[in-house]
């Protein structure tokens, strides 16, 4: 199974992205390390819901698998971000006064920014087969409903028994209180990796799109001691051992 059949069946629903995180570490396993991946995660958290804004506008041009939009660093675009490209369609009205609420729309592809220009932003067309091809005025935006995320359970490679069991259900917890993001089981998802550079451990997170396969977003930063306040335990989540 590859990345992108793996990311779209999780538990039958629909998932945009992957979180995936490394961790890693030489020597023997340190007291609470679950935590410092959990307190360091939350200093990443502005990063993350600014690199997805709820910003909404047009097509502007379309130019084989190249698509241009009216969506500049000053609507929060950023290279990697993803948008859904939308028509729409016909009228709804209310059942007994008759008057037009809206309309439907019809969901024709994506558009993964590749840059941003201070009038326009560039971005790759990835048409959904079958649907009619993006042309100039039709929509593009990044919901303003809560994204759905498939957050990825650590696994140990450096054989220091740190039981990291639980840092997928913080990250899981701190992404659902922004309100922004929305995630399944952690413990459905299963991919990680894990290095260690010139002494210092690090906490890597990189998302991946469910719709293309591709890393949209990443950060790195070096862990930090938790506070014992921070050491919080969740119902649902396993004993710690570390």
């Amino acid at each position: 199974m590859n990345r992108r059949q793996f990311l779209s069946s999780l538990g039958g629903a629909a998932v945009a992205f992957a979180l995936v995180c490394l961790v890693s570490w030489t020597g023997s396993a340190w007291a609470g390390a679950a935590d410092q991946v959990g307190a360091t995660f939350g200093l990443m958290l502005h990063d993350v819901v600014g690199a997805f804004p709820a910003v909404e506008g047009l097509v502007v041009a379309v130019d084989g698998e190249q698509l241009y939009m009216d969506l500049t660093p000053k609507d929060g675009v950023l290279p990697g971000q993803e948008f859904t490209i939308f028509r729409k369609a016909d009228v709804f009205r209310h059942p007994a006064t008759g008057q037009p609420m809206g309309h439907f729309e019809d969901i024709l592809g994506y558009a993964q920014v590749k840059r941003v220009q201070p009038g326009f932003s560039e971005a790759l067309y990835v048409a959904i087969p079958g649907q009619a091809q993006a042309r100039p005025e039709d929509g593009v935006r990044i919901t303003r409903g809560r994204i759905r995320v498939a957050v990825a359970p650590p696994t140990d490679l450096t054989k220091t028994n740190a039981d990291l069991r639980r840092v997928p259900f913080m990250i899981a917890h701190a992404l659902a209180e922004t309100k922004r993001f929305q995630c399944p089981d952690p413990a459905t998802v299963q991919e990680l990796l894990g290095t260690e550079r010139r002494g210092v451990t690090y906490l890597d997170v990189t998302w991946v799109s469910g719709i293309t396969g591709r890393a949209l977003f990443s950060r790195r930063l070096a862990l930090t001691r938790a506070e014992s306040a921070a050491e919080q335990r969740f119902p649902w989540e396993p004993v710690p051992e570390d």
